[in-house]
């Protein structure tokens, strides 16, 4: 079943073709799915295979933390999407939940540390990408599981250090906590909360960890598909508190493989009908500065 909108202030996209224009602080599911196909093209051994629409992406890699992102040029928007974890079960076994300083905050010290490894060659590539626009870009991040923590991570590293919010949206799947409450305070207190969307498919239990009771919290908004194919919009948090809860038993009480079946990329294309695809820092503090 395709999503409906539960709330007035859900704006359904219509354009498929390419991204929609910007409307402040409303979430479009036209966009949503189109950054949808691109989060799961950054898993593709083939990236050129990906979501059509967006055409052939740069592709940037880091071996050493094996952590990769492709950017799209597609008219005046550009796209940069990260890959989430290759092999989540490791990740999750594994999962360190270290801390990082983080201009006052603290994150998880694993995806600041993926994150580093390709920060400046991502914002080298969009300053790349832009020389082809006839006008100041429209930007976009997005991201799967660990690749929508990335892009997150990356928005609040540029808005502190350029002091500007150039992005018109930064939507996530399936994103995990990345940092802990002083973080989540300042990241939606600077202006990227209301252009921030974490995509949440049903009982998804990735974006429940690190858990609740621990120090980590999440930032932006949070937009949740539902049993029923309904979105939801910032549930309250005695609901919040209760899905939490019931997403661990949900785990406990099926394999592993299964509990993860909700967070798998598949399962968030399934929300738009949408089939997977087959399986210089002077300039960009230049460019970076341009925007209000």
């Amino acid at each position: 079943m395709k999503p409906t909108e539960e709330r007035a202030g859900i704006k359904s996209g219509s354009g498929m073709e390419g991204l929609n224009a910007t409307v402040p602080e409303q979430f479009d599911s036209g966009n949503a799915r189109l950054l949808a196909l691109a989060s799961a093209a950054a898993y593709c051994p083939n990236p050129g295979l990906g979501p059509q629409p967006l055409g052939e992406p740069l592709c940037l890699e880091s071996a050493a933390t094996s952590t990769r992102v492709l950017i799209w040029r597609c008219g005046e928007h550009i796209v940069a999407a990260f890959r989430g974890t290759v092999d989540l079960r490791n990740w999750l076994t594994d999962l360190d939940c270290e801390f990082a300083p983080e201009n006052g905050c603290r994150v998880h010290a694993g995806f600041a540390e993926a994150l580093e490894s390709v920060r400046e060659k991502t914002l080298e590539g969009i300053c790349q990408m832009a020389q082809a626009c006839q006008a100041r870009p429209k930007l976009w991040l997005t991201g799967h599981s660990l690749g929508g923590a990335l892009a997150m991570l990356l928005a609040w590293r540029v808005r502190e250090r350029y002091r500007r919010q150039p992005f018109s949206g930064v939507y996530t799947f399936g994103q995990p906590r990345v940092g802990n409450a002083a973080f989540c305070a300042r990241y939606d207190e600077s202006g990227l909360r209301g252009s921030t969307f974490r995509i949440i498919y049903r009982a998804d239990i990735v974006p429940h960890v690190p858990f609740l009771l621990g120090s980590y919290r999440h930032a932006g908004r949070e937009i949740l598909c539902d049993d029923t194919g309904r979105w939801r919009e910032q549930a309250p948090l005695l609901w919040k508190v209760g899905r939490e809860a019931a997403a661990h038993l949900h785990g406990l009480a099926r394999f592993r493989a299964a509990a993860l079946a909700d967070h798998h990329i598949d399962s968030y294309l399934k929300m738009f009908a949408a089939p997977a695809p087959p399986v210089r820092e002077a300039a960009v503090d230049s460019f970076f500065a341009a925007y209000p």
